[in-house]
């Protein structure tokens, strides 16, 4: 696997473990304040933007670090 796909890869499951986690938190937290069933519009909607802005954080990151000069 070369440094691009590597990178992609660990973005990506970066990204859904934290949309996971969001996930889980975010369920009960609905469930009670709003009595929203398990996959409800905002639910599903805290997951979808918290894994896209948390693989692109990572895709950030990591190729910020590939890509630093060594001046």
């Amino acid at each position: 696997m070369n440094r691009r796909s590597a990178t992609a890869t660990k973005a990506v499951l970066s990204g859904l473990g934290w949309g996971a986690l969001s996930f889980a938190v975010s369920v009960p937290v609905r469930a009670g304040l709003y009595d929203e069933p398990m996959f409800s519009g905002g639910n599903l909607g805290t997951f979808a933007v918290v894994a896209a802005s948390s693989s692109a954080a990572t895709w950030f990151g990591i190729n910020r670090l590939n890509t630093r000069t060594t001046d």
